[in-house]
C-alpha cells in the first residue's frame, strides 16, 4: 500500500469516526424541548429533517465512495479499511435515523402532527 493510498483511506476513516461521534452527540442530547416543538415544529422537525436527509445523502456517497476503494484495491489491510469504514459509516446512518424517527414520534405525540413515510424524509417534498 503507497502512502497515498494509505492517507486516503485513513482520511475516510476519521471523516467515517467524526460523522458516528456526531450522530452519538445527536443521540445522547436531544435537539429541543418539548415546549419549543409544541409551540412550532416547523422550526423544530423540520429543520431537523432536512439536516438529517443532507447527513443521509453525504454518508451514502461516503459508504459508495469506502465500497469503490475496497472492490479496486489490490491488498488486504486495504480492503479491511475500506470494510471498516463502510460498517462505521453504516453505524452513523442508523444513528442519524433513529435520532430522526425519535424527534418525529415525539413530535407526533405532542402536535398530532402526521409525517408520512420513512418518518417525513421520503415526503418533504411532495408538497
Amino acid at each position: 500500500m503507497s502512502l497515498l493510498q494509505a492517507l486516503r483511506i485513513v482520511l475516510l476513516l476519521l471523516t467515517c469516526i467524526v460523522a458516528l461521534g456526531v450522530a452519538l452527540f445527536t443521540v445522547m442530547t436531544p435537539e429541543y424541548t418539548d415546549d419549543e416543538i409544541r409551540r412550532s415544529f416547523v422550526d423544530t422537525w423540520e429543520p431537523s429533517a432536512i439536516v438529517t436527509f443532507a447527513l443521509l445523502c453525504v454518508l451514502a456517497f461516503f459508504v459508495l465512495l469506502a465500497l469503490v476503494i475496497g472492490i479496486f484495491s489490490k491488498g488486504v489491510a486495504e480492503r479491511l479499511l475500506a470494510a471498516a469504514a463502510v460498517l462505521l459509516t453504516l453505524g452513523a446512518a442508523t444513528l442519524a435515523y433513529w435520532t430522526h424517527a425519535n424527534l418525529t414520534d415525539r413530535s407526533t405525540a405532542l402536535t398530532g402532527q402526521e409525517f408520512g413515510p420513512c418518518n417525513g424524509l421520503c415526503g418533504m417534498w411532495s408538497n
